[in-house]
Parts: C-alpha cells; structure tokens; sequence
C-alpha cells in the first residue's frame, strides 16, 4: 500500500498524485526444535502439520484447510483481479507450514511461478532499513534519538529545522522531509544509483514541510536517507551490509538487490498490456529496492517472533511501539495505518477485534506488489507477492490466510460481523457546522464542501455545486453519504489546523475487510494574492510542460512524461493543492498525518533564453512552447545535448500514420506517445523496428550526452 508513481490524468493534478507505496519481508531458516509431517492437499498445495517440542510454543497445529483457502484465494486474485502472479506462504513456528502460487511466472512460456521465484518486494524493504538501524544502535555506533547530521555532517537542508531530525524520525515517518525524491530511482534493468548518489545534493535546496517529529506521514526520503546513513556508519554498501548481517546468518538465499549478482531469469515476469518488461530496478533500495519471495519473507518474519542471533528481543519491542502517537493524529481506532518502525501498522484490523496483535507491512513499485503480516502471539507469519494487482489486494489475502488458520485451529471461535452499510437516516444538523464549510485539499485533489439547507454538505470539484459528493448528517457529529459505507467528521487538532476524517470498511467478496480511519483533507487558510499573480498562472492555462531529466531506461515513460496546468478557480491564491506563492512558485502547505499528506512538491517556473522551465523537485521540465515538430526530411539525425536532457517533438498532422525506422545507439531509447499521452511504443520493451506515428503525438529520444540517433521515413 503505499506505493506508486503515478500521475493523475488532469493538468497538475497529476504532481499531487504520487504513490509510491513501497515495502519490504523476510525469512529465517528452519527451527529444529520441530518436527515436520508433509500433507500434499488434492490442490498440489504444500501443507503441514507442525508438532512442537517446546513448552513455549503451540503443542500441535493444522493447516490442510488453510492450504486450500490459500490456494483459491491466489486463483481467484489471478483469474478476477488482474494479478499476472501471486506467491505466497506461511510460517509457523520456523516452519513453512503452507507454500503456493498461481498464474504465470512467464506468461508466453505458461510457466508457473516456484517458490524460489523472485519478486520485488517494494517497501517491504523498509523493515529490512529498520532492523539494519536497530542492529547499528545495538553495537553502539548510532543512538536513536541523536540527530542525523552527528552521522552525516554533509546533510543539509535550505530549512534550518533539519537539524532536528533524528535516526528514529526517519524510520517512523515524522522527519518532516517532503517524502519522494524518485526521478532516476524506477529503472527497467539499470542498477544506476544516480539518484540516491545525489540525494544530498536534492536534500539541501528542499524545505521542510512540518516541525521534525511534529506527526507522523509516509516518507520514502527518510528510509533513503536512513539508507545512507547505513553506509556511512558501517562503511559498507547497502547492498553488502544487508547481505552480512541479514541475509546470510538467516540463511535468505532469494533475497537480493538491483546490486546483487544473481540470475534475473529468476524473477517472475512483469508486463504492460501484452508486452513483457524488462527486470525491474527500484534504485531507492532501502526505501523500496529489494527482491525477495514469500518463503524468504517468512523467514524473515520469525527474527521477530523468536530469539535469534539477528535482532535482540528488545530492539523487537522498540518496532512494536505505537510511534505514530508521538505526534499529531487522527482517530487511533481501526485502521490499516498505526506506524511503528518501520511497520505500517502495529495494531492491524481485523485481528485488533479480537483482542490479537498484528504487524504488517506493505509495498508496491510499478509492477510489483507485496504484504507481510505476522501475529508474534502464535508464532505465525504470512507473505504474499505478486506482478500486478496492489498491496492492498495481497494484503486482504494476507489477513484472509491469517484468518483461516486462526479459525482452523479454534484461536478464533466466532467471527464478528460487520454491521451491514444502510442509507443514512439524516437528522437536523447544529447550525455551528456550517463553519467548516470551506476549501479543502490533500495531496491528490482539491474541493469546496459546501453546506446545503438539507442537513448535508457537498465536496465540489467545480464552480457547478449542483454537482459532488453528498454527505447527510445522521447526528454525533458524522455525516455519512448516500450508500452509508462512508463517514465523515470534522477535527480540529492541536496544531489549530481543522481536517476531514474519513471512515470506511472496504471489502472484496471472499476476503477480510479492510478499514481505513485517517485524515482525508485539511482546511486551507485564506492566501490572497495579487493580480500579477493570479495573471502569471491563469495565463499559464492549458500549457504543457514535458521532462527532460528522466534517464532512458525509468519506468515512468511508461507513460507520457508531461504535465499541463488547467488554471483552478476554486480558491483565489491556490492552484488545486498548491498555494501560489508568487508569479513563479508553488508550494504544497499540507500537513497532514497518516498519508494524504505525502510526496509533496514545489513547483518553480524560471526562464532561460527565452525558454520557460519547471523545476518540480528535483525534476526539469521544459515549455511545449519550446519544443519543435519532428522533421519531415526523408532521413535525419538527433543529437542529446551535452546537458544530457531529453529531446521532445511533436508529431503534426502531416506525419500522422507515417512509418518510422529509428537506429538506436547504446545508452540510449526513444518513446511514442498518441495525442492523449498514451503510450504507442518504447524502445525499451518492444523489439519493433518501425513504428507509425500518431497524429497530435510526441515523440522523446534520452540517452546519454552526446549520443546520436539516425532516423528514417519507411
């Protein structure tokens, strides 16, 4: 959960809409204080009955009907939700006591995956960060609560505040960094570290957006940081240190990095519409970067449900805490959201309901996913991979496998039901509410709740307020829309500052359901502005900007690389989420806990030689104005600039539907786009030696500086 890169598919909306959910798992190697009896179920699914011969773990557990659960579940995620994969598998006690997949590791060859296939496992990898921290702190070389620059004298921030960030702040999630520098980091078969190299560099012109340990709000710049941070303290890399001190003494034989000397064969394939991708690089490692399978994971998992030689039981404990009530929150109820170290949650719903702690974590790149969820109470751990689909998808499967076992072997009696969504029965609303009506916005829209004389508000997304979202009052300060499956309150928190919580028990059939109680949106101030800038971005309407510093080989020309500004009226002084701060800058002022706040961007135009520019963090974008049509001569070179930028032109109409040949040199590829920014092809993942060019498209070549391609008309 937690994830993507994505975005949005209007105007600068899409800056907002940043996913990147990213997580990591484990496994440790087989106790042999336990002996274990192999069940083949009718399925071909391995189950088996785990006997202990130690007093202070389960006597004797089943696990034949979870085996088959597990293994409908997986077809089911294959077969009705997209998923290309799924691996998964369960430990109990130090032992895999169920392993299985479904789908195709290679869809062509129709090769299921194995249990040694490999997967990326996203922000899973922040566990493996958090313990890496932890065993650092154990010997002696770093303090938790010591501020990071005693570490990395070289960090600095354009924000005075920086200072005050500690080792703990940036594996909890409260350092107050704006959350993801990702350009350069998500590359197809490229283990180029450029911009974890340069993270500094990125750091030190970046403000921060809160108070360092004000809240807690997901952050992958403080697990890359923290990353850093692990190999200027050990003096080894990344790579090496979790390999020693994690891998190897737990004996995880799947579990590598993008730096790690392995067969890529072994990773299940990844695919976009029918063309199969390159391996999957997420150079971030620390923040979302290892490979791993469900077996590995699991293992991993034990190191924190048994003694070992890898983590000590107390820097266990210190993950377990609740530290996202070190600072500001919402509702501390049911929820997929209560951050420790590391972990996601720490008290994750349902299992909460019945009185049993469970930790998970999640992760998503671009065409992986993954969750991890371990009950340390029953020695029981599960892991779920898989090539598209979501976190949030293997997550239910996690907490459906979970479930199963817990009722097979009568932990769970009797399930507590969910009380069944019914329409609101709206009653009168105390007229005070009407003072939250306002403009509200968090990382991924913006929207005016607006009170109407009917004991109800709307969310408008427009200047229409006929139209949006409705939410009748049905008293104790909830209001709740039309099909009663989502509430919403008002809260103002210490910080002065007034939010929109929003409530909500999703659920797919078959599966657990998942709750979410978190603060959806916060309430922006009054920013009044001039006319000059008010003009400045209203005349910038309908512009578009296109990227140049993206490498050839990034995974986010999957998708046009382009931004366009729709001017926003909705609140004089904000551009959607953006606060205006003048004719050249925006920036995104949220703060808001949980994750609606993360990932957030300033936006600085300048201009060059008569060319207007856009520097979105650490990204440059370059004016459409600036980019020229594609040549129409018979035969012609491009040249990437000494700059090493990328070089964008449009297609006109009077090339539309004309073929293409493009010789291409090393370090180097090119993308096509049709005119609604769809990709048409990329040289990185098709074999095709000429291409027809849409009409109202673009076209990009990147590559290193200096290199040159040859194009030709067919």
């Amino acid at each position: 959960m937690n994830h993507k890169i994505m975005f949005q598919t209007k105007g600068l909306r899409n800056l907002a809409k940043r996913t990147l959910s990213l997580s990591l798992v484990c496994v440790l190697s087989i106790s042999p204080s336990f002996l274990a009896q192999a069940k083949q179920t009718t399925d071909g699914t391995l189950a088996i009955e785990a006997t202990a011969q130690s007093e202070d773990r389960q006597s004797t557990w089943d696990f034949e009907a979870t085996a088959k659960s597990a293994a409908a579940k997986a077809k089911q995620l294959t077969s009705l939700y997209g998923n290309t994969s799924v691996q998964y598998a369960l430990i109990h006690n130090g032992e895999i006591v169920v392993s299985g997949h479904s789908g195709y590791a290679n869809r062509e060859k129709k090769k299921a995956p194995t249990k040694d296939s490999i997967y990326g496992i996203g922000s899973i990898s922040k566990i493996f960060t958090t313990v890496a921290i932890l065993q650092l702190v154990e010997d002696g070389v770093l303090e938790l609560d010591a501020p990071v620059v005693n570490y990395i004298p070289d960090f600095k921030m354009a924000d005075e505040r920086y200072k005050q960030i500690t080792v703990r702040m940036l594996i909890n999630h409260s350092s107050g960094l704006m959350g993801n520098l990702i350009n350069n980091t998500l590359l197809f078969y490229d283990p180029d570290s450029t911009n974890t190299d340069h993270i500094l560099e990125y750091l030190s012109t970046q403000r921060l957006k809160a108070d360092p340990g004000s809240f807690s709000v997901y952050s992958n710049d403080g697990f890359t940081l923290a990353e850093l941070l692990i190999e200027r303290v050990s003096k080894s890399t990344f790579t090496d240190y979790i390999y020693e001190h994690i891998s190897k003494p737990i004996g995880l034989t799947n579990t590598k990095t993008p730096q790690s000397g392995f067969s890529r064969q072994q990773m299940a394939k990844t695919y976009y519409d029918v063309d199969a991708l390159p391996a999957d690089y997420s150079n971030f490692i620390g923040a979302g970067g290892l490979y791993s399978t469900a077996e590995d994971l699991c293992h991993f998992l034990d190191i924190f449900m048994t003694k070992n030689d890898v983590l000590s039981e107390e820097s266990v404990t210190a993950m377990e805490q609740p530290e996202y009530l070190r600072g500001l929150w919402g509702n501390d109820g049911d929820n997929v959201l209560n951050y420790g170290l590391g972990w996601d949650s720490i008290k994750l719903y349902p299992f909460n309901k019945y009185g049993i702690q469970a930790l998970s974590k999640g992760g998503d790149t671009y065409t992986y996913h993954g969750n991890v969820v371990m009950i340390p109470e029953y020695d029981l751990g599960v892991a779920v991979l898989s090539s598209s689909g979501s976190s949030s998808l293997d997550q239910l499967m996690c907490n459906s496998i979970l479930m199963n076992c817990l009722q097979e072997n009568n932990v769970i009696t009797e399930l507590i039901e969910e009380p069944e969504a019914t329409k609101p029965v709206t009653v009168t609303m105390p007229e005070s509410y009407k003072n939250y009506s306002g403009y509200y916005a968090n990382v991924q829209e913006a929207f005016n709740i607006i009170f109407t004389d009917s004991n109800s508000f709307k969310m408008c997304y427009s200047e229409d307020t006929t139209s949006g979202t409705e939410f009748f009052y049905v008293g104790n300060g909830i209001f709740k829309d039309a099909t009663g499956t989502t509430e919403m309150t008002f809260k103002k928190l210490s910080n002065q500052k007034t939010y929109l919580n929003l409530k909500t028990i999703a659920s797919i059939p078959g599966f657990p359901a998942i709750a979410q109680d978190i603060l959806y949106a916060q309430k922006l101030e009054d920013n009044p502005v001039s006319d000059s800038v008010k003009n400045a971005w209203k005349n910038r309407d309908g512009k578009k900007y296109y990227a140049l510093s993206e490498k050839y080989t990034s995974q986010l020309y999957l998708s046009e690389l382009s931004q366009t500004f729709y001017y926003d009226t909705l609140k004089e002084g904000y551009f959607i989420n953006f606060t205006m701060v003048n004719e050249d800058t925006l920036e995104q002022r949220l703060e808001i806990p949980m994750n609606y706040g993360r990932d957030l961007t300033d936006i600085k135009m300048y201009r060059e030689n008569n060319t207007e520019y856009m520097k979105v963090n650490s990204a440059l974008y370059v004016s459409a104005d600036a980019v020229k049509n594609l040549s129409s001569k018979k035969s012609f070179k491009v040249t990437i600039a000494d700059t090493g930028y990328a070089t964008w032109y449009k297609i006109p109409s009077s090339l539309a539907d004309k073929k293409i040949k493009v010789t291409i040199p090393d370090h180097a590829g090119y993308a096509v786009y049709d005119s609604q920014g769809m990709l048409v092809f990329l040289s990185t993942i098709s074999a095709n030696q000429t291409v027809t060019l849409p009409e109202g498209g673009s076209i990009v070549f990147a590559g290193d500086a200096g290199v040159t391609f040859q194009v030709n008309y067919k």
